[in-house]
């Protein structure tokens, strides 16, 4: 309901620094086709790269939102009436200790996040194939601990899965993505029915002998109940 309603919501951006400018800049960038999806996530992180992001936003990572709210948005771009639109966000996500944003892949999206307070375990995995109505083949491909300043990264077709939380203190990741239909030629997901954005999984179950594991998707509550309350330690790394 939250993503249906984004397009009607007509708040200013929250945050209007020269990191909000860029992301503005780069999701038109992409969206006339003047640069490609990794191109974006590249410029993103040269412009991560020149600034101290622990002190531009320890105003925000210092005050945390009420409530079972884990996200904070600062600015955004909606995709208008185009077909080939992209919308573009960058907002915060909070993870108090012990605790972790359930395992997801993503539908036609490109992103990147950066640490802006504490550490955070994530681990990050390939789409292989779909494999049936709710089944996806993935394969693990690392396992870090990433601390202020660091970044990991996904688009359609590299690190797509992936599965990030904390372990005894508390951590904030600036979060930026844009996402649509035209965002790619060739996307992993061929029937136009599926949803854009994230759909949880579960990465935990045995890999066969390749190293494949096939993660069947979840609903929202499913993947909360079962993943939030814990950090991805508590659970085996395949590896």
């Amino acid at each position: 309901l939250r993503r249906a309603l984004r397009p009607l919501d007509v708040r200013p951006d929250r945050y209007r620094g020269p990191l909000a400018e860029t992301a503005h800049r780069l999701a038109a960038a992409v969206e006339r086709r003047e640069i490609s999806a990794d191109q974006l996530l590249d410029a993103f992180q040269s412009a991560l790269d020149g600034m101290d992001v622990a002190a531009v936003f320890a105003p925000w990572a210092e005050d945390w939102p009420s409530g079972g709210q884990v996200d904070r948005w600062l600015c955004r771009r909606r995709p208008g009436r185009r077909p080939q639109g992209l919308a573009m966000r960058l907002l915060l996500i909070y993870l108090r200790p012990g605790c972790s944003e359930p395992p997801h892949h993503h539908n036609q999206v490109a992103s990147l996040q950066c640490i802006v307070k504490g550490q955070v375990l994530c681990r990050q995995y390939d789409r292989v194939a779909r494999s049936g109505k709710d089944l996806v083949t993935i394969r693990p491909v690392a396992q870090s601990r990433l601390t202020v300043g660091e970044t990991f990264r996904t688009t359609d077709h590299e690190t797509n899965v992936h599965w990030f939380g904390t372990g005894d203190e508390p951590a904030v990741l600036l979060d930026f993505f844009v996402e649509g239909r035209g965002l790619y030629d060739t996307p992993f997901e061929t029937d136009p029915r599926r949803p854009l954005g994230r759909q949880y999984l579960d990465p935990t179950g045995p890999p066969a002998a390749d190293n494949l594991i096939a993660a069947t998707e979840l609903n929202a509550e499913a993947a909360y109940r079962r993943f939030a309350a814990k950090s991805p330690s508590a659970f085996d790394w395949p590896g």
